[in-house]
């Protein structure tokens, strides 16, 4: 397969809280990279929603920011769904966001000589040329 992401991303099992217009639930991520994350949860936001997420790095720094739903994939026998979501903007710890980030690209994953490497997409996270999170939607100006 053709790929087409713009940042690198890494895999992750990053506990996240996950708030939106009607529900706040835990969530895990499952990849991360500068600009997004694909998550599993067990409530679904549509396609186009706002949800605010956030979490603590390992060195006590909060992170939170609101994002973008940009693809949902749910199982056909229930249980968890995989959403994919675009930063849009940090409402706290974006630096902190950005070397955590750095940190675990940086990072050897299981099985890899070196961190930096684009992963492959957690199994049945997303269908068939669905948008990628990071290339969803407008460009991030951090310099």
């Amino acid at each position: 397969m053709d790929e087409k992401r713009r940042d690198p991303r890494f895999k992750s099992d990053q506990k996240l809280w996950c708030e939106g217009q009607d529900a706040k639930v835990e969530a895990t991520a499952r990849d991360m990279s500068r600009g997004g994350m694909a998550i599993v949860t067990d409530k679904e936001s549509e396609i186009g929603s706002r949800i605010n997420v956030s979490f603590t790095t390992e060195d006590e720094r909060k992170v939170s920011m609101n994002m973008e739903v940009v693809w949902q994939n749910r199982k056909p026998e229930g249980g968890p769904v995989a959403m994919g979501l675009r930063i849009v903007d940090f409402e706290k710890g974006q630096n902190a966001f950005d070397r955590f980030v750095q940190k675990h690209l940086e990072e050897p994953g299981p099985g890899e000589g070196s961190g930096g490497t684009p992963q492959e997409k957690p199994e049945g996270a997303r269908p068939e040329g669905a948008a990628d999170a990071a290339d969803a939607g407008k460009e991030r100006n951090d310099k």
